[in-house]
């Protein structure tokens, strides 16, 4: 899956979620802004619980690290994979079990946000179907091998985001991400959103 589909997924399932989670009996709908966290001050209600910024770093977390490591940075110690230690379940456990204590020394929640976009983007690119990578280092060391070839490999990614239209959750990934600016414009929240990560 590329840029248009583990944004645009990632987003619908984080504020659907959300939304869910709202609507359950007897949650107390109340998060507050922090002020230690460049915020508007703890009187301030937030109209939601997630920074979804964080949340569309997160769902691109896995590639952010994975392909500069396999193209540029350590192709021989990853043996030229664009997959392979940040799509794996230990990098996402870790990332959870950080940002976890994150929030319990600090009590802001965007660290957590990320972590769980991240988690989702494994999901997203069915790892399950690569079990040497998900279960790295359980199943050895090394990683299938890839391509090095830069070229190549960009050359063929261009190709498949100008066909996103082609492409089911790429077309639906942008369908949501069209959507999710059309709210921010029509609710004047470009700037909050910006500010605070929150959507009204």
């Amino acid at each position: 899956m590329d840029v248009f589909g583990h944004v645009g997924l990632t987003l619908a399932a984080a504020y659907s979620a959300e939304q869910l989670i709202r609507r359950c009996p007897g949650v107390n709908w109340q998060p507050q802004a922090t002020a230690t966290s460049g915020e508007p001050p703890d009187d301030a209600p937030r109209s939601s619980w997630l920074d979804y910024r964080m949340v569309i770093v997160g769902s691109l977390t896995p590639d952010l690290i994975d392909k500069p490591l396999g193209l540029f940075v350590a192709s021989d110690l990853v043996n030229n994979a664009s997959r392979s230690i940040a799509h794996g379940i230990v990098f996402a456990l870790l990332l959870i079990g950080l940002s976890t204590l994150t929030f319990q020394c600090t009590r802001l929640h965007g660290l957590l946000d990320l972590a769980g976009a991240a988690a989702g983007h494994l999901f997203l690119d069915q790892m399950w179907r690569q079990p040497e990578i998900a279960l790295w280092p359980f199943l050895g060391w090394s990683f299938p091998a890839g391509t090095a070839d830069l070229t190549e490999w960009s050359s063929s990614h261009l190709r498949d985001l100008m066909a996103f239209y082609t492409d089911v959750p790429e077309f639906v990934g942008i369908a949501v991400i069209l959507l999710f600016a059309l709210r921010l414009w029509r609710t004047r929240a470009v700037v909050a959103f910006l500010r605070t990560g929150t959507v009204v």
